[in-house]
C-alpha cells in the first residue's frame, strides 16, 4: 500500500470495503478505487460484519475480471496485490457513482431520465454484456446498482461476484428480487440460461431508467404486478399506471420482459432496435452529480424509488 494515499472510504464492502486512494507512482497523481476484502472471510465465504454465509464469490469475481479483456463499458482492473491479509482490486475511479444516483438521487424527481440520455446509457451497458457474454460470463446481478459512471459519464458495469462462467446452464436464485428474472427465482428448483436470465434484467434496468420505478418486487405469482405481465404483458401495466413512454422505447422493454427466456431478442437484435439506432442524444445533456451517500406488497400500485440493493447474496 505504499503507493497509495488513502484519500476517504467510499463504502463498506460484503468482505471489507472499498477506498478511494491516490496512486503517488502515476504522472498525473491518479484516482483509483480500491476493494480490499478480507482473504479469510473469502475463503469462508463468510460476510465481515455479521459472519452470515455469502452466495457471492470473491474469489470468483477476481478470477472472472482476471479473465475478461478489457472493454470501455466494463470497470477496469487496474492492479491486484495482497496486504494486512487483503485481497486489493485496484480499479479505475467513477468519480459520478452508481447510475442508479442519477435516477433517485439528490434533487431527482424519481420520473427517469430523458429517453435520449437512457438509450445513451442504455447501448453502452448492452455493449459491455454483450463483451462478457462472448466471454461465456453471465452476469447475474444487472442492475443500476452494478452500472458505475466514469469521468466522461460512461457506463461501466462492476460486481462480479454472483457472475458464472457456466452461463448457458446455471442454477441459483441470486441477484436482486427487483432485477431477478422469473426463471431465476425459480433458480433453487431448476436450471436456467443465465445469458437469457441478463436480458430480463436488462429491461427491468431500462424501466427502472426511463420510469424511475421498477415493474416488479419480485417476479412471482404473489406479486400481482407480475401477474400483470405474465398475462398481458408490461403494456397492460404501463397504462394502468398511465406512464408515457415513446413507443419505440417500450416496444424494447416488452421484448425484454417476455416471461418465456427463449422469446427475448439476442443482444446483437436488441443493438440493431430503432431506438436504439435512431435516438439523436447529441443535443440532450444530463446533470450528473457525484453521489452524496456511501450506502450500500401485492396490489398493484407502484413500487417506490427506493435502493434495491438487498441482493440475495446472504444464505441463512
Amino acid at each position: 500500500m505504499d503507493r497509495f494515499s488513502y484519500v476517504r472510504t467510499l463504502r463498506d464492502a460484503i468482505y471489507g470495503k472499498v477506498i478511494l486512494a491516490r496512486r503517488n507512482a502515476s504522472n498525473h497523481d491518479e484516482l483509483v478505487a480500491i476493494k480490499m476484502m478480507s482473504l479469510e472471510h473469502l475463503a469462508a465465504r463468510t460476510a465481515l460484519r455479521g459472519n452470515l454465509h455469502i452466495k457471492e464469490d470473491g474469489l470468483q469475481e477476481f478470477a472472472i475480471l482476471q479473465s475478461l479483456a478489457p472493454h470501455a463499458s466494463l470497470l477496469h482492473l487496474l492492479e491486484d496485490f495482497e496486504h494486512d491479509n487483503m485481497l486489493c482490486l485496484v480499479f479505475t475511479y467513477c468519480p459520478y457513482g452508481e447510475l442508479f444516483d442519477q435516477v433517485h438521487g439528490p434533487n431527482k424527481t424519481s420520473r427517469g431520465v430523458h429517453e435520449a440520455v437512457a438509450a445513451r446509457w442504455f447501448r453502452q451497458i448492452v455493449l459491455g454484456v454483450a463483451h462478457i457474454h462472448a466471454a461465456g460470463v453471465a452476469h447475474r446481478d444487472l442492475s443500476l446498482e452494478n452500472i458505475l459512471l466514469d469521468a466522461q459519464q460512461h457506463c461501466r458495469i462492476c460486481d462480479f461476484g454472483l457472475a458464472t462462467q457456466r452461463g448457458d446452464l446455471t442454477t441459483g436464485r441470486v441477484g436482486k428480487p427487483f432485477y431477478m428474472a422469473p426463471e431465476v427465482y425459480l433458480g433453487d428448483q431448476t436450471s436456467y440460461n443465465g445469458f437469457t436470465a441478463d436480458v430480463w434484467s436488462l429491461g427491468i434496468l431500462l424501466f427502472i431508467l426511463v420510469c424511475g420505478m421498477p415493474p416488479l418486487e419480485v417476479p412471482g405469482d404473489h406479486d400481482a404486478r407480475f401477474r400483470i405481465v405474465r398475462q398481458e404483458g408490461i403494456r397492460a401495466l404501463v397504462k394502468m399506471w398511465g406512464l408515457r413512454l415513446s413507443e419505440r422505447v417500450l416496444d424494447l422493454i416488452a421484448q425484454l420482459l417476455r416471461v418465456q427466456p427463449h422469446e427475448r431478442p439476442s443482444l446483437e437484435t436488441i443493438l440493431l432496435h430503432p431506438w436504439l439506432t435512431d435516438t439523436d442524444d447529441g443535443s440532450c445533456a444530463v446533470d450528473c452529480r457525484p453521489p452524496t451517500t456511501t450506502t450500500d406488497e401485492t396490489d398493484v400500485g407502484r413500487c417506490d424509488g427506493q435502493r434495491h440493493g438487498s441482493c440475495m447474496a446472504y444464505v441463512a
